[in-house]
């Protein structure tokens, strides 16, 4: 009865709550934005083969063209001591990858031959590791003894 007798007091409290729903929905909207994309490391790019339709679709991602399978193998990754592993696990760990988390897991190794070449015009390989449709793993090589891996990114 007392907000319908008091004409001001009534007018005061909807003003009141109307601008705290509209600020409880602009907070709302800015940590949705804050939050909306992927967390800390994560990258715009899809390693689960099933969402990218295949290697074909991941390799797209990365402006690399995808042309036959080579070799596959399945093969047990080493320990987290492993130093060379360790250095495996930091590189890929700039395109976001974790692989050091699946130590000791066995995995899938394949090796795929890409249309694309490298800077010096010899032709490109991946080597990626896989577990359950996700790409845990990834690099590119031109399979010469003494060259140097390079990230998925690197023709991008």
């Amino acid at each position: 009865m007392y907000f319908i007798t008091s004409g001001k007091k009534l007018k005061g409290k909807v003003i009141a709550i109307a601008v705290a729903a509209a600020f409880s929905v602009l907070l709302a909207v800015v940590v949705s934005l804050c939050f909306s994309g992927r967390s800390g490391d994560s990258t715009e790019y899809s390693f689960d083969l099933r969402e990218t339709g295949g290697v074909s679709g991941f390799f797209a991602q990365f402006s690399l063209d995808y042309e036959s399978l080579l070799n596959t193998r399945e093969l047990t990754l080493p320990a987290k001591d492993d130093e060379t592993f360790v250095g495996y696990g930091d590189f890929q760990s700039k395109i976001g990858l974790d692989i050091l988390r699946f130590s000791g897991k066995k995995v899938e190794e394949r090796y795929l031959k890409l249309k694309n070449k490298s800077k010096s015009g010899k032709p490109l390989y991946a080597v990626l590791y896989i577990i359950k449709d996700k790409v845990i793993a990834c690099h590119l090589t031109t399979l010469e003894e003494g060259s140097e891996l390079l990230l998925l990114t690197a023709f991008v």
